[in-house]
């Protein structure tokens, strides 16, 4: 995979999204990335999708297929398991999260037709993760709202988007479609309604839409 391509959008892309016609990001550069090597990235591992940015990951996580995306997640959560020290009932807990992600969890009919019952059990497990297992939201953020394998990643990205806020908190913040108002993860903020829709790549496995910007 090439990545030359890539350098000028290693961090963080500031980008309005106003238009309905873009079909993997709001920002054109990176929809033209995105379309333009498609097959390529429909063969990249997780591994490999987390070297990119992380507005990247998502425009190429939207190309992907249901089966694809279903994989991904999974390729992480075991890696989870297999490499972190885990006590019993955190292993068990993933281990439901990982039972929960069925063959057509990513398909967009069942999307729509089990939303409901999928946002009752991503509350109930993220607050089990809490109340009975101690996870910090930040660790919760990093397994559910990322696909980064280790949390030296998430750090990264943290590291820098903190930085970013600190030297440019003095404007107004720019209109994107970074996050899921009801469930997803901000550093420095709450997900605030903005106006702007994508169809997915944000909040719960990545399975829910962006309509909102950290």
């Amino acid at each position: 995979m090439k990545k030359i391509f890539i350098a000028s959008l290693i961090f963080g892309v500031i980008f309005s999204c106003q238009q309905n016609e873009i079909e993997y990001s709001c920002d054109p550069e990176i929809n033209k990335i995105v379309e333009e090597n498609k097959l390529e990235f429909s063969q990249i591992s997780v591994n490999e999708l987390t070297t990119y940015n992380v507005i990247l990951q998502k425009a190429i996580f939207r190309s992907w297929d249901a089966e694809k995306k279903r994989n991904a997640w999974l390729e992480k959560l075991f890696y989870i398991q297999s490499t972190f020290q885990l006590t019993n009932s955190e292993y068990e807990h993933i281990q439901k999260l990982v039972d929960h992600i069925d063959a057509d969890y990513f398909e967009n009919n069942n999307i729509q037709n089990f939303q409901n019952s999928r946002a009752v059990f991503a509350e109930e497990w993220i607050n089990y993760a809490i109340n009975e297992l101690g996870w910090t939201e930040k660790f919760i953020a990093f397994l559910v709202f990322r696909l980064y394998t280790t949390q030296s990643q998430f750090e990264t990205e943290l590291e820098f988007t903190n930085l970013e806020f600190e030297q440019y908190s003095m404007y107004p913040a720019p209109e994107n479609c970074n996050c899921n108002t009801s469930a997803d993860f901000c550093s420095y903020s709450d997900c605030q309604q903005n106006g702007c829709t994508t169809t997915s790549g944000c909040g719960w496995l990545w399975s829910d839409p962006c309509n909102g910007s950290c």
